[in-house]
């Protein structure tokens, strides 16, 4: 894989992604299609890199459903998730 071959982030953008992740995107790149498993997939197994903005709206640091949950959990562990 050549730095010409990968698809292109824009100068005000960065990707943030695990390193299992990017392992992967690196162990399967097909040059013939850059940009799956990059920039789109269709298998769900896959991860795809978050695209950031470096500074104003889409700046904020990515975290995932798991992550949230994480940190909202502690602060309401006395309620009810569900109620009617």
């Amino acid at each position: 894989m050549t730095e010409s071959t990968l698809p292109k982030i824009p100068e005000d953008e960065y990707t943030c992604i695990s390193n299992k992740g990017l392992e992967y995107i690196i162990n399967n790149f097909d040059p013939q299609v850059p940009d799956r498993n990059f920039l789109w997939t269709t298998d769900y197994r896959v991860e795809l890199p978050v695209r950031v903005k470096k500074s104003g709206p889409g700046s904020e640091k990515p975290y995932t459903l798991i992550g949230l949950w994480n940190d909202i959990l502690p602060k309401f562990k006395n309620l009810n998730a569900l109620t009617w």
